[in-house]
């Protein structure tokens, strides 16, 4: 099961599930532009350091699943921090360039948990494709345009480590596909849900 969100450092070989939310819970996401840049910001920071299992993009959050590389270094988990960091400005910096405003657009401060169960695990990867589908922005969350699920089941050029995904659903897109179809009862992962 998850831990409680952790302060310290990103540690190597372990799972993480990142997320924050727009400042006052207020839209982080004003349009397509902006979704496509934020992920495209977060590959140039993130991808030399973690791989990233699954992901979604909604209007006024973001969750992402990721598994820090083996890198041997203590300070790299610093170093991880201080991209999601450089992340959130570079993308609060243009956004506010661009609609005229000014402050944050994410709350301060990073939010994570500790996966330390592969069953979970297994769940998480469902649960953040779901997540359109639990907040009513989508009636099918397989239709959403701005979460890896697509690019997985579709075998698509992604952000997403498709190879380690995969291995969680025992190397077979029709077990992940499955997975997902069979847990589309949000009563079924209740436990699961974090927010």
């Amino acid at each position: 099961m998850p831990s409680k969100p952790l302060l310290n450092r990103f540690e190597p070989g372990k799972y993480y599930h990142v997320f924050n939310r727009g400042n006052n819970k207020e839209v982080a996401f004003y349009d397509d532009h902006a979704y496509y840049f934020f992920l495209d910001k977060y590959q140039d920071f993130l991808a030399d350091f973690v791989d990233t299992l699954a992901y979604v993009l909604m209007p006024n959050h973001y969750h992402f699943l990721i598994r820090v590389k083996d890198s041997g270094t203590v300070k790299e988990g610093k170093v991880i921090s201080n991209q999601f960091r450089k992340l959130s400005l570079t993308y609060t910096i243009r956004i506010n360039s661009m609609k005229g405003r000014t402050g944050a657009i994410f709350t301060r401060g990073l939010r994570k948990k500790t996966v330390d169960d592969m069953n979970y695990l297994k769940h998480l990867v469902f649960y953040i494709h779901y997540n359109p589908q639990k907040h009513n922005i989508v009636k099918d969350y397989r239709n959403y345009n701005f979460s890896s699920y697509k690019g997985l089941s579709r075998n698509e050029i992604i952000i997403v480590n498709k190879e380690l995904v995969l291995s969680i659903f025992n190397d077979d897109v029709s077990e992940f596909r499955s997975f997902h179809k069979v847990l589309q009862n949000e009563n079924q992962i209740l436990k699961y849900l974090m927010e």
